[in-house]
């Protein structure tokens, strides 16, 4: 079976994965996703982390272990982000912006304030690229014309001093940019950890609180 051949096999599997009810996914997904409408735009981003594709392909049949190592190796090399950046026009009508003008501004800040700018297509390993051009035709499937114009925009997974660009578990924040937009993620993310529980008021709260909002009560570290 060829390397093409296994990575549609995991884009056609991972339909049912991209609307599962799993709690923790949903969650991810939801944590992962931003959305501005500001100033006559549209923006929608996704930072999509290396445990997006473990829980997205932990419980599925149709993955065996060897291709979902295939997958998760192919990508922990990298940090992807996928972008749709669109103007609105009269009638409820957008405008989009090509994939070479985002990729042209695009750039993510990491927790150190280090700027990294995003890898060329043509430098991406061929196991990522096959990955990436498979998801397009899915996303407009899912989304129509929004999903037909993601752009997925992909950065180093190490700087150069082999430091993590995007820890989902770490401590700080990941910012991306591109067009004058910019997003920003507050590490680590809360759908990755354990649920924590007040001492004091019994509130149940996200895992990335380290005090309850509530009654300033310090929260244990598990």
């Amino acid at each position: 079976m060829t390397r093409f051949f296994c990575f549609l096999l995991v884009i056609i599997s991972l339909r049912p994965a991209l609307a599962d009810d799993s709690q923790k996914l949903t969650s991810l997904i939801k944590e992962t996703q931003k959305l501005t409408t500001d100033s006559g735009s549209l923006v929608l981003v996704w930072w999509i982390p290396h445990q997006y594709w473990e829980e997205s392909t932990k419980n599925n049949p149709a993955i065996n272990d060897i291709l979902k190592q295939d997958v998760l190796k192919a990508v922990q090399e990298y940090t992807v982000i996928g972008v749709v950046d669109a103007k609105k026009e009269g009638l409820g009508g957008l405008s989009f912006t090509p994939a070479d003008e985002v990729l042209k501004t695009a750039k993510v800040t990491d927790s150190a304030g280090k700027t990294v700018l995003p890898i060329p297509e043509s430098d991406l390993n061929s196991s990522v690229r096959n990955l990436l051009s498979e998801m397009k035709p899915l996303f407009a499937n899912l989304m129509g014309r929004i999903g037909q114009n993601m752009s997925f925009v992909v950065f180093p997974g190490k700087d150069s001093e082999g430091n993590t660009v995007a820890d989902a578990m770490g401590e700080g924040h990941l910012v991306f940019s591109e067009n004058g937009h910019s997003f920003s993620w507050r590490l680590p993310l809360a759908s990755l950890l354990p649920e924590k529980i007040c001492p004091k008021c019994g509130e149940h709260l996200p895992g990335s609180y380290k005090f309850c909002p509530y009654d300033g009560t310090k929260l244990e570290t598990e």
